[in-house]
Parts: structure tokens; sequence; C-alpha cells
């Protein structure tokens, strides 16, 4: 009999959570089939479709998330949100970018490959630590600010409205833009909303939000999508220049389950699923690990604890022994703030893929493995 290994790997979502998804795409291809025809398979049809992605779902995402701008200049769909990421990173000089002390691995090492320096700046309890923010970004050396402000990834750290829109403000001063990712915008499972940002708020000048649909429909058929204020640099050379053209017939079937009512429905279907692990690992994380620097969560995909005086080899091994994974976070740290990690281990909890039992047992195995490994370290030493 194989063995039962409890992985808090990579944020992939539960199994339960792509079938229903399944059924409604291929259902909903053979209607885009009938309605669309030949549209979304040719490099672009005015008024359709261009290279900046399907043009009513362009439309139906402004009025998702109250964007003032015309969304066929000011709307982009791609293949994902760090596409989207990529595209706004390349448009900028070479420079820094500022990240949060921990931030999505994928899009430090997509600003890296890109010339830029990922620089990061501690969170405090409401979000990015304003001060520091303030105090560099007035540098010319500085180019933007990215920031996950909803669950984020991997800290699960919920920006504050107000956090958001101080930090909205001083990019505005010093004309930097905002990079706002919120693919954890509607992967909220307490019962609440997160709240928008104003965008008629001339404070929001320079706020650019970058979004998907791989935590709240499926990663399997890549959406994703920005928008852009007025002032963010031109970046449709770059997508002229990067891509021929999207992938028109999932933006088609992705905007289909808008508008019929599927998504809002499948949300509610999440919410109910994933509540009871997202439950499942506070309480944990308050029984085996009081004390966790970063607060309870209010959904997303992760939770972050750093495992102090220990060492990352030690507190792995030691946890695979009783099988079960646990992976370092280091990866989301920016260099600048690495030091500052030397002695201890950051890890990135990813649970919608288990039930609330493996859950409870793996954070309770990963608080033991953390004394044993403390313990051996100490008596090899």
């Amino acid at each position: 009999m194989e063995k039962k290994v409890i992985s808090f790997g990579r944020g992939v979502p539960a199994r339960e959570a792509i079938t229903p998804v399944r059924k409604e795409f291929w259902s909903l291809a053979e209607q885009v089939n009938a309605e669309h025809e030949d549209d979304p398979f040719h490099y672009a049809v005015p008024e359709v479709t261009n290279f900046g992605g399907f043009v009513p779902l362009k439309f139906t995402l402004a009025e998702m998330f109250s964007f003032p701008q015309d969304p066929k200049r000011h709307v982009i769909i791609g293949n994902g949100g760090e596409e989207i990421i990529g595209f706004l990173f390349e448009a900028l000089e070479p420079g820094f970018i500022v990240f949060e002390e921990m931030s999505y691995d994928r899009a430090i090492k997509r600003a890296s490959r890109l010339g830029h320096t990922p620089y990061g700046v501690r969170l405090t309890e409401s979000g990015l630590d304003l001060n520091e923010l303030g105090s560099v970004l007035k540098r010319d050396e500085f180019r933007a600010v990215y920031h996950i402000i909803y669950s984020s990834n991997p800290t699960g750290v919920c920006a504050d409205p107000e956090n958001v829109k101080e930090c909205a403000r001083i990019c505005r001063k010093y004309k930097k833009p905002y990079i706002c990712d919120i693919a954890y915008f509607d992967a909220r499972y307490d019962g609440e909303k997160n709240p928008l940002p104003n965008f008629n708020d001339p404070v929001y000048e320079y706020t650019c939000f970058v979004g998907s649909f791989s935590k709240t429909l499926t990663p399997g058929a890549k959406c994703g999508f920005g928008l852009l204020p007025k002032t963010f640099v031109d970046v449709q050379p770059i997508i002229d220049d990067a891509r021929l053209n999207p992938n028109y017939p999932t933006q088609v079937i992705y905007y289909e389950m808008i508008k019929s009512g599927f998504y809002a429905r499948h949300q509610e279907f999440l919410r109910n699923l994933y509540n009871p692990k997202r439950v499942a690992i506070n309480s944990a994380f308050e029984k085996y690990l009081p004390g966790s620097r970063f607060p309870a969560i209010p959904g997303g995909f992760f939770r972050v604890h750093v495992f102090e005086n220990v060492g990352e080899v030690a507190l792995i091994s030691q946890a695979a022994n009783f099988d079960v994974e646990i992976f370092s976070a280091r990866s989301c740290i920016p260099l600048n703030l690495q030091p500052e990690y030397s002695n201890s281990v950051p890890v990135r909890f990813a649970y919608p893929r288990l039930n609330a039992d493996d859950i409870r047992s793996g954070i309770s195995i990963s608080a033991n493995s953390w004394k044993m490994a403390q313990n051996f370290e100490a008596a090899c030493s």
C-alpha cells in the first residue's frame, strides 16, 4: 500500500473545485462554437478581438471592478496574471521594484529576468510599511511597487483599505506605478467581501490592477487581466512584439461563464468548500504555532510561519520523516531582506487541496518537527 504523504506544496486547487469548471467549460465550448463561429480563431477581428484580448470580456471586467477607463484601451487580457505582470515590468526602465518582504516568488524572478532589482519593504499589521515605502520611492532608481493586496502569496495578509489608499497616494506623489495583484480578490471564504478601491478617486491615478482566474476557476485554462490607468506607460507595443494573439477561445468561454452567472455560483461553491479548511489551518496555527507573526487568514491559498533558530535542511528532513512535506518560502523574500531570515526558515503552507484533518495533523507534525530539529542541531553542535 502506498503511504500517505501530507504535502503543503504550491497552491493547487482542490480536485473538487475543478470538476464543475471542467463540465461547464466543455458545455460552453459548443455554445461558443455556435455563437462566435470563427472569430476567436483569427489573429484579430475588429470590435471582437485584438492583441489585448476579447473585447466583450474587457467590458465585463471593467464593469466587475468598477473601472472607469475605456476598456478597449485600458483593459488587457492575457494567458494568466503572470504574463500581464511581465508586460508591465517590461514596460518599465530597468531599476528597483518594491515588493512585500515576502511576495510571489514567480513575480520576483520575472522582475529579475527583465533586468530589475526586487527590493523588499517590510510588512506591518495593516500592509506595507508606509514610512519605508515613502523613503525608497522618492529615489529615482525605484520604478514601481508590486503589492498583493488580498490574501497575499505567501503570507495570507490582506492589506487594510487605508493602507492600499495610502500606498496609492505615495505612488502618485512620486509618479510611480502601483501594481496591485488581485488574484485572490474573490478567493475570500469567511463570508465577507474584499473592498474595492474607488477608481474615480484621483489618488488611484497611478494604480494598476492585475488578476487571473487560476484560483477562482481553473489554472489549466489560463486567463489573466490588467486594468491600467491612463498614466501607465504604453504596454501595447510590448504586447504586439511579444505575442501574435492571446488565447481567445478560453477568453470567450470565461466571458460566457461570467455572463451566465456560473462564475458567481462557483465562487459560492468554493467558499463552502474552502472555508472549513481555512478554519482548520487558522485553528491549527493557534494551537500548535501560537504567536505566529502573520495573522489568521480570511481566504487565499496560503499561510506562512517563520520557524526560528533552526536550519532549513534539519526542519524539512524531520517533517519528511513523519510523511509531511513542507517547503521553504525563502525564494519569496527579496535579497535585501534575506539576511533578516538567516537563522530561521519561513514555510509556506498551501492548504486548499488537503482535508481539514490532514491540515491539522500536518501543522502539528511540523511544529513537533521544529522542536526535534532544534534538539538534533543542539546535540550536534
